[in-house]
């Protein structure tokens, strides 16, 4: 997986895949939606939480980098996959 950061996007000629602009605003956007969707209850700490994120976005590096967006810590496992 960490292998992956280290290509060169524009030497793999990936550069036109996917959306390489704006990717915190789109992520921020996503979980902000996501949170929203789903709310069932007002958490005072989200909605700050949600603010602080939008007003203090990192600035893009202009750097693409190559990222899987199925890598979830609920994706993983610790434990053995079979017995053996």
């Amino acid at each position: 997986m960490a292998a992956l950061y280290l290509v060169d996007v524009d030497a793999a000629g990936l550069r036109n895949y996917g959306r390489p602009d704006n990717y915190f605003e789109r992520k921020v956007s996503l979980w902000t939606k996501q949170y929203r969707a789903s709310k069932t209850e007002t958490i005072i700490e989200m909605e700050r939480l949600m603010e602080w994120l939008r007003t203090h976005m990192p600035k893009m590096t202009g750097r693409c980098l190559w990222s899987m967006g199925i890598f979830l810590t609920n994706a993983c496992s610790t434990q053995p996959l079979y017995e053996g």
